[in-house]
């Protein structure tokens, strides 16, 4: 799922460590899996980075990116699919 950038091969702080291990685990072959993943580690690196006040916020966006990658699974469908293709 998702490739390991430069920035964290070889290392990362506990926060990107283990959700490169979820991501792992994550395999999806959705079209949009590779960029939750991505958005995943970015804010992993913002936690371990010291997130301040905006830890809260980044909890909650990196826990749901977690869950939307699960929710795909292998087929690649998900009611995530239906939210980003519904207009506002």
């Amino acid at each position: 799922c998702a490739k390991k950038s430069p920035q964290t091969e070889g290392g990362g702080g506990p926060i990107e460590r283990e959700v490169e291990k979820d991501l792992a685990a994550l395999v999806s072959a959705h079209p949009m899996g590779e960029s939750l993943a991505q958005m995943s580690l970015s804010l992993a690196r913002q936690l371990d980075a010291g997130a301040g006040m905006m830890a809260a916020a980044l909890n909650r966006e990196l826990r749901q990116n977690l869950q939307a990658l699960a929710d795909m699974g292998v087929s690649g469908t998900s009611d995530l699919d239906a939210q980003l293709s519904t207009p506002e």
